[in-house]
């Protein structure tokens, strides 16, 4: 698979890409800010893939001019990443 290739060049490996919930897309389909529908289709070049946060998803798209977008209810608070952080009771948290 193409997709875990570009991952693995980082390091990253299907059990770390599975704990942050990160799908690889074929097509995203939605509806722009003027209304719009419009469609996105991954590619070779243009791997897309998508965090799945809920009730929303995050769409990344590493090589493209607009690398990422967001569909469904996401919060006005959001903060990419902050669920992973360690509790402030943790073991890891008291180490930093």
């Amino acid at each position: 698979m193409k997709e875990l290739a570009f991952w693995g060049r980082s390091g990253i490996d299907t059990k770390t890409l599975q704990r942050f919930r990160v799908k690889s897309l074929s097509r995203f389909e939605s509806v722009s800010n003027q209304g719009k529908s419009y469609t996105l289709r991954s590619t070779v070049r243009e791997p897309m893939f998508c965090y799945a946060m809920g009730a929303f998803v995050k769409v990344y798209r590493p090589f493209s001019t607009i690398r990422f977008l967001y569909a469904g209810n996401k919060t006005d608070d959001y903060i990419f990443g902050f669920e992973q952080l360690p509790n402030s009771s943790s073991p890891a948290a008291r180490r930093m």
